[in-house]
Order: C-alpha cells, then sequence, then structure tokens
C-alpha cells in the first residue's frame, strides 16, 4: 500500500515532498551552522513546512551541533554511556546529578548537559569501577565488581601504568589508563 502524499497546508493545492535545509543558529555569543535539517516542500507554492516529528530531529540535531562546538557528548554518546555503565535514566540522574528526567532530557537533546556533568560521564566510562562510591555515596545498592571489571580491562591498552598507594594525584593527570588490580580508590592515600 503507498502512503498518500500530504496536502500542503499553505495552498491547500500542492503536495508535500520532503526536502532538507541547513540553518544558521545562536549559541552564546556564536553562530553554529547546521545542515541536513528536515522539511516538506510543496510543488505547488514551494512552502517549507516543518511537521512535529521533522521538528524533534532538528532540534537533536541544532543541539548535537551546540555540543560538538562546546566539546561535549552528543545526546546519543550520553545515552550509549549511560547504557555501557548499565544505569537507568533515573539511576544516572540519581548518581550524576542534573534532576528525576535530566538524562532523558540529555538524550533528546531537550537540554544540553553542562561542561562538569560532561567531565563526570566520561571519567565514569573510562572508570566504571568508581561508579560503587558514587552508588554509596547516594545510598544506592552497589554492584559486583567483576561486572566492571570486565569492561575495564576491554579499555585497557599499551598505555598502561603502575600506581602504588601514596602515588600523588599529579602522576595521574597524563595517564591514560590505571591498571585497577594496582590502584583501587580505598588504596590511595
Amino acid at each position: 500500500m503507498s502512503k498518500q502524499p500530504m496536502i500542503c497546508p499553505v495552498c491547500e493545492e500542492g503536495h508535500l515532498h520532503e526536502d532538507h535545509f541547513a540553518g544558521d543558529f545562536k549559541h552564546g555569543d556564536r553562530t553554529v551552522h547546521v545542515v541536513d535539517l528536515e522539511c516538506y516542500r510543496c510543488d505547488v507554492c514551494s512552502a517549507d513546512p516543518v511537521m512535529a516529528d521533522q521538528i524533534r530531529r532538528n532540534h537533536l540535531k541544532v543541539a548535537d551541533a551546540k555540543r560538538r562546538m562546546d566539546g561535549l557528548l552528543s545526546g546519543e554518546e550520553i545515552k550509549a554511556t549511560r547504557e555501557f555503565l548499565r544505569l537507568s535514566q533515573s539511576e544516572a540522574a540519581a548518581l550524576f546529578g542534573g534532576g528525576a528526567n535530566a538524562f532523558s532530557k540529555y538524550e533528546r537533546g531537550d537540554v544540553l548537559q553542562s561542561k562538569p556533568m560532561d567531565r563526570l560521564l566520561r571519567l565514569s566510562a573510562r572508570f566504571p569501577f568508581l561508579l560503587n562510591a558514587l552508588r554509596q555515596e547516594c545510598g544506592l545498592e552497589s554492584v559486583a565488581e567483576d561486572e566492571f571489571e570486565a569492561a575495564w580491562q576491554s579499555k585497557v591498552d599499551a598505555a598502561r601504568i603502575t600506581v602504588t598507594a601514596g602515588t600523588p594525584a599529579s602522576a595521574l593527570r597524563n595517564a591514560e589508563v590505571v591498571d585497577i588490580m594496582e590502584w583501587r580508590g580505598d588504596d590511595a592515600a
């Protein structure tokens, strides 16, 4: 069954066909250029209405363009990080803050996360075994460390360093990976 073409809401004569456009959007004191935004185009009057489903997708594209400009994770990357950490949206909000619906809004592009929130997400993905400390701080049940150890081991590469108790944090600044078996938060001085 073929889909009936939509009638143009402006001229009420033409048919609407999917089209794309680009736009410039204000972001602080800068402008971000976003391409591949969706609309319809009338074959009679050339009107270019944007329907509700397109508005949602366009909004996310604009939000993600603003995030890229600021060096932040995209909505899709936030969702992937949250899922990698095996957290529901409400658990992520409880652990990281931002309010009850924060992660739903971040993932949909309704709200841009702060730079500190973005850093916390990136660090949690990089060092997932630290989530139990966050869970403890928030009064949430801990998960078995071996779940995170497996995820951690998948991130270990050739840039491995050894850290012993009492190693100053400044020694970790340029480290890509810290071996979980050699350093744990409860061992650090």
